[in-house]
């Protein structure tokens, strides 16, 4: 994607398809920093491809770079309308992250916390947290 980066979305969604999430959570930290890949995620989090949706998210829960309206409005999109509840939940972890923890996303990572196992740990520790 960048010359900072030596992966692009091709990269993500081969990851993706071969169920190896482990080598895209780990790339997902490595990318996550470089703006142009939080820019692609207002492309990605719109895509009709869930493994992109699945990215973008990912990207923008993993950033440090500032998050904006454009960041917000699209995490919201998801948490609101996605036909897929773990991409749904993962988008309220995203939004909890970057400090909105309105009802709506705290009901979502109740939601998760119980019951999505994947995210179950994640969310108690977020929640721990606050």
């Amino acid at each position: 994607m960048t010359k900072e980066s030596s992966v692009d979305t091709n990269w993500f969604l081969k990851k993706a398809a071969e169920n190896d999430w482990t080598a895209f959570d780990n790339r997902v930290t490595e990318v996550s920093n470089i703006q142009a890949w939080v820019d692609w995620t207002n492309i990605g989090i719109t895509s009709k491809m869930l493994d992109e949706r699945d990215l973008a998210i990912s990207l923008l829960e993993k950033t440090k770079l500032p998050f904006n309206e454009s960041n917000e409005l699209g995490l919201r999109g998801v948490l609101q309308t996605d036909e897929n509840q773990h991409l749904r939940r993962k988008s309220a972890i995203a939004l909890f992250i970057h400090g909105i923890n309105d009802e709506e996303v705290l009901n979502l990572l109740q939601d998760a916390h119980q019951n999505d196992d994947e995210l179950r740990e994640q969310v108690a520790m977020l929640l721990a947290e606050q």
